[in-house]
């Protein structure tokens, strides 16, 4: 499988009979020419090419990723509780002792 990356050639900028293209999901990278036909075409024209930018593409959107990065964290977070309790319930039930030790020899006799 091999990866080639296309730019697109500054030279379409200049197609004045150009009445529609698609790009899209071919690979392409680098900045899309700034000319009367390329940017007036719709963004879905480009889209499946990760390494497009510029108009008429819009900036990725900062509050998207910020979703992305606290879905992270409380994903991360879910799980540490869960390890953390796992962990405790082998200690309790291997060494009940130590959980004597930390509550009080009285307070476990009453359950």
């Amino acid at each position: 499988d091999t990866e080639t990356c296309i730019t697109i050639p500054n030279g379409l900028k200049t197609v004045f009979f150009l009445a529609y293209i698609n790009v899209s999901h071919n690979q392409l990278k680098g900045e899309i020419p700034q000319g009367t036909q390329i940017t007036g075409l719709p963004e879905s024209s480009f889209e499946g090419n990760a390494g497009l930018c510029g108009f008429p593409l819009q900036e990725k959107d900062e509050e998207e990723e910020q979703v992305l990065s606290w879905k992270a964290v409380a994903i991360g977070y879910g799980l540490g509780v869960l390890l953390g309790l796992a962990i405790a319930q082998v200690i309790v039930s291997y060494k009940p002792e130590w959980l004597v030790k930390f509550i009080g020899p009285a307070k476990c006799r009453n359950r």
